[in-house]
């Protein structure tokens, strides 16, 4: 990355540079020693402290990176060699002159710390929001939220909140609650609080969704959902029926998962797992393997 560090009289403003690299080349390297740079500068134009911005990913990129920093300006403050080999390059100044700003530029970032701008892209554009709150008609104290559960947790209780009776809303709550309650069984304890039981089925169902193959929402109309419906119940009669004609005796957990299915459809068992075996090995005898390989297409 030698041609990323210009000295300090070859630095045009305003300009930009792109680094791509691959992991563990030195990337971090570069741009500490770039945010350094402009600190000891004296020529570049807008480059004191407050003027700085180094934007990061995570909140350990972004300590990583003012301590990469602070040890850099230490390092010149107090001559170390590599260091002021490496800020003599990049800097055009004596030895001495390049030790003094160093140790003007670490003073300046303990006494203003809060200038010391290298942080994550949420944190910034927190910052962003909140001086533009009323331009954007946003709350003074509006911030960026990166966990969704409190997200999730307002606007499920604002979907409840619609939930009146006869309602669209209330509709789709009845429907939800009576297929989670198809998914409970006789031996789970007894719901002390079924809207928070509620909401969590509901999260874990988002997640499920939003981690398939994009689309999935957008691909599917309310029109065509109840042609899917009765196609997936053709699959589990025929299933079921070829289980049957085999003469083997059926598994339990598979004539219950039929059962539901074709009852009250993919929303019942839409959170379990289809049975690969849907008859038992000792009712087939040697064939089991025969019968399965049969059944196979319809699984």
């Amino acid at each position: 990355m030698s041609g990323v560090f210009l000295p300090d009289t070859a630095v045009a403003c305003p300009s930009h540079t792109i680094v791509t690299a691959s992991a563990g080349s030195g990337k971090t390297y570069t741009l500490t020693w770039r945010f350094v740079q402009y600190l000891l500068s004296l020529r570049i134009p807008g480059s004191d402290l407050r003027n700085l911005l180094a934007i990061t990913f995570t909140n350990n990129a972004a300590l990583e990176m003012k301590s990469r920093i602070l040890a850099n300006l230490k390092g010149v403050a107090l001559k170390e060699p590599a260091a002021l080999a490496q800020a003599q390059h990049l800097v055009d100044a004596d030895p001495d002159a390049l030790a003094e700003r160093a140790r003007a530029c670490i003073d300046e970032i303990l006494e203003h710390y809060s200038d010391f701008q290298v942080e994550t892209i949420d944190s910034f554009m927190t910052r962003v929001f909140r001086a533009s709150a009323i331009d954007l008609n946003l709350p003074a104290e509006s911030a960026v939220e990166l966990d969704p559960d409190d997200l999730f947790q307002d606007a499920f209780r604002a979907f409840t909140a619609e939930a009146a009776e006869g309602s669209d809303t209330a509709a789709l709550l009845s429907q939800i609650v009576d297929s989670l309650l198809l998914l409970r069984t006789d031996n789970q304890t007894y719901l002390w609080q079924p809207v928070a039981h509620l909401r969590d089925a509901v999260k874990n169902l988002y997640v499920q969704i939003m981690a398939l193959d994009a689309g999935i929402i957008s691909r599917v109309t309310p029109e065509e959902v109840p042609p899917l419906e009765a196609a997936f119940r053709d699959a589990v009669q025929s299933l079921y029926d070829a289980a049957q004609n085999s003469g083997c005796e059926l598994q339990a957990n598979f004539q219950k998962y039929c059962d539901k299915a074709l009852q009250y459809g993919p929303d019942a068992v839409l959170s379990r797992v289809s049975y690969t075996k849907p008859i038992k090995k000792g009712s087939a005898g040697k064939a089991f393997d025969g019968i399965m390989a049969d059944l196979q297409p319809l699984i």
